[in-house]
């Protein structure tokens, strides 16, 4: 009995080691009232930024959450206490179907019970604690599975639980749910290809079923295709050395095919959206070399950030200079590049080199990584990917990073366990591998100390000789400074720890270091993401200003058309519709429509439009049209037009259109345009007269719905 229990206790130790560390993330939002929402970041947009002129907050690039996110949710939320369910978002861009990310977010089991009973704020940290606690869960038993001790299998599930990846996208929701499908899918494959039986079918259909809730398509197809991948090499792969490949029998087949009817089932709604989209949303595709050009690759340079992350700058201290090969690409950021899994991670990595074709699974895994480090690149290796998967030419290359970071994950977790029975000719070899590693982080910060090392570092992304920008530079990678120092001392506390977990001849005394080798890789990652990701006071939450409330005394329907530094969709959780906002994807015939009513029918129509709606002329009678009533400005700006009336002047000024149209009215007439071109030219010269008289259609009514001109006068006199 003593013995059963004694078991069970060192087997439930890593468990509670994973939950004691996602309880030290999570102690700004459990002791001190804080959540993981960059709130802060409002105090730097209109009409808040006037209240602190001067405020600085922690990460700016990280403000999606805020105003798509909680915006979304908070709109979901609101209806939902009316016990509806809205199927349209009326809070931007004059309305959006509710599809893709959002929606497949909220119909999630576990998100769906969260905002039932709790705040989205209180929903937002739930989720991201449970999935993170589940990623570091299901990638140690992933690792279990497959034949790895206690402690290797520990160090893949921290080092995959807290990756610079999962960290970087953390506040976003979608990586963090995906993280913990994707070891949760490998678990339930090892799991059949070993019982066989239907409910670990079912289990796997339920775990990639997690990563469709994300909403997040491109990744959502990276995983998907890498857990094919993963399934014909688990296929081929013998259960035993010398033994056949495994055979599927015709019950097998039943399970599976059940288990893929159910998944088909769960995913049609995603699958359909999201096509859906791909046909009538701003967004078109690129060609191979253009995508990496407009988009943004991985820089051969950037390798350095695997020993020191924010070589290249953070935007938590605002210093960012990301190399740009190709000029101002939008997806080469800090979160987008992020490879960094660890110092630790690092040096166990280097273990599998030598045991390439010795250890089982480490050829698949290190294969990979090298493969998705170099699609990241640039390499012709994505050219089918994004040739024949549709929507993989819309967005950056980069972001197959993620599976990139859960395959270096797991070579860690190897190398780990390669450690603890290597043999003394093989441990010299490991040692020398191992020291190229300090070698290499004191060669670069000294070069970075002299000009020409500067000069490599910043080129191309600031192009300068000024000697004052190589003396901040030289303060900026000085060895003691942060960015130097820190990953100096974990190099060599690591070095140290793993030379003697390499050289101990007891097994305690291996497992000894290599427990407190996990220590420093839990203290590098925790660090890591706790000083990148915002803990923002809840009182931050979007609160009301004057500006705000006078909008709110309103009772009527209206939008608004913010022009200045104001933040996309926040005026979202205050029932404030807008004409423009943010989105992924929003209708390409929306975005057409503004087109015409900011250039007029003279510019051509752009091929693809921006994510960020943003406006330059307010006086088209366009705008008029879809009821534009208010105009926010910044308080220094004023519109020299006699058609507004300046109605608030504080913190922004608030200009009433007298011209905008309610939102719904009736016209006596119809004109029949007979292509889009037609129609956009028809209504491009409309004045306000023209456009409560008639509506333009592309296609004529069926012929019992019309009416000869002269009925339709006398019925309207």
């Amino acid at each position: 009995m003593k013995n059963r229990e004694s078991r069970y206790f060192t087997k439930s130790l890593p468990i509670v080691f994973i939950f004691l560390l996602t309880i030290i993330f999570f102690h700004p939002v459990i002791f001190q009232g804080k959540t993981f929402y960059a709130f802060d970041a409002l105090l730097h947009y209109l009409p808040w930024s006037t209240y602190a002129p001067d405020f600085q907050a922690n990460n700016t690039l990280i403000t999606d959450p805020v105003n798509q996110t909680f915006c979304f949710t908070h709109f979901l939320n609101s209806w939902n206490s009316q016990k509806i369910f809205p199927l349209w978002n009326n809070s931007n861009f004059c309305g959006t179907p509710i599809v893709a990310g959002g929606l497949s977010n909220f119909v999630s089991p576990i998100m769906f019970f969260l905002y039932i009973f709790f705040t989205p704020i209180t929903a937002h940290d739930l989720l991201l604690w449970f999935h993170l606690f589940g990623a570091g869960l299901f990638m140690f038993l992933y690792l279990k599975e497959i034949g790895l001790d206690i402690c290797p299998a520990l160090i893949g599930a921290v080092s995959w639980m807290f990756s610079g990846y999962v960290m970087v996208w953390f506040e976003f929701e979608i990586i963090p749910i995906l993280a913990l499908s994707l070891p949760a899918s490998c678990y339930f494959i090892e799991r059949w290809f070993k019982k066989r039986t239907r409910f670990n079918a079912l289990c796997l259909t339920s775990a990639m079923a997690v990563s469709i809730t994300s909403g997040f398509a491109h990744v959502i197809i990276y995983q998907f295709l890498f857990i094919g991948v993963y399934v014909v090499y688990r296929y081929f792969l013998p259960e035993k050395k010398g033994s056949a490949s495994c055979r599927i029998t015709k019950v097998d087949l039943g399970n599976l095919g059940l288990a893929l009817l159910l998944g088909l089932c769960i995913s049609a709604t995603f699958i359909t959206s999201h096509l859906s989209m791909l046909d009538t949303s701003q967004r078109q595709g690129f060609g191979f070399e253009e995508l990496y050009r407009q988009t943004g690759k991985l820089p051969l340079k950037y390798l350095i950030t695997f020993i020191f992350p924010d070589f290249f700058g953070n935007p938590v201290s605002n210093i960012v200079f990301t190399p740009r090969p190709e000029g101002s690409q939008p997806y080469n950021n800090y979160n987008e590049l992020c490879i960094y899994t660890g110092i630790l991670s690092l040096f166990l990595s280097i273990i599998c080199l030598p045991y390439l074709f010795t250890k089982k699974h480490v050829p698949f895994f290190l294969l990979s990584a090298v493969i998705l480090l170099s699609m990241s690149m640039g390499s012709f290796l994505y050219y089918p990917l994004m040739k024949f998967i549709p929507g993989l030419n819309l967005s950056t290359p980069t972001r197959i990073l993620y599976l990139f970071s859960f395959s270096f994950s797991v070579l860690a977790a190897f190398g780990a366990d390669i450690l603890l029975t290597l043999e003394k000719k093989q441990k010299w070899l490991i040692f020398i591998l191992w020291s190229l590693i300090p070698l290499a982080a004191v060669s670069i910060s000294f070069f970075v100390q002299t000009v020409p090392g500067i000069k490599w570092a910043l080129e191309p992304a600031i192009q300068t000789n000024q000697g004052q920008v190589y003396g901040i530079f030289r303060e900026y990678f000085a060895p003691w400074s942060l960015v130097m120092f820190k990953p100096l001392i974990l190099i060599f506390v690591s070095f140290l720890f793993l030379t003697l977990t390499l050289f101990s001849s007891k097994k305690r005394s291996k497992t000894l270091f290599l427990i407190l080798s996990i220590g420093v890789l839990s203290y590098d990652l925790i660090s890591f993401g706790l000083s990148y990701n915002t803990q923002s006071p809840v009182s931050l939450a979007f609160p009301p200003t004057d500006a705000i409330r006078f909008l709110q005394k309103d009772t009527s329907k209206y939008r608004v058309l913010p022009y200045g530094k104001f933040m996309h969709n926040s005026f979202s959780p205050f029932g404030i519709e807008d004409i423009g906002g943010y989105s992924s994807f929003y209708p390409k015939r929306y975005g057409e429509f503004l087109h015409l009513s900011q250039k007029g029918i003279a510019a051509p129509l752009p091929d693809r439009f921006n994510r960020w709606i943003f406006f330059e002329k307010f006086d088209s009678p366009l705008l008029n049209l879809i009821n534009t009533k208010y105009v926010l400005l910044p308080p220094s700006y004023s519109a020299q037009t006699p058609k507004f009336r300046l109605v608030y002047d504080k913190e922004i000024k608030i200009y009433e259109n007298m011209d905008a149209f309610p939102r719904v009215f009736f016209v006596p007439e119809y004109q029949f345009c007979g292509s889009r071109e037609e129609a956009y030219q028809a209504i491009g010269i409309c004045t306000n007269s023209d456009l409560k008289q008639k509506v333009f259609l592309e296609s004529l009514p069926p012929a019992d719905f019309r009416v000869e001109k002269n009925l339709m006068k006398q019925k309207y006199q």
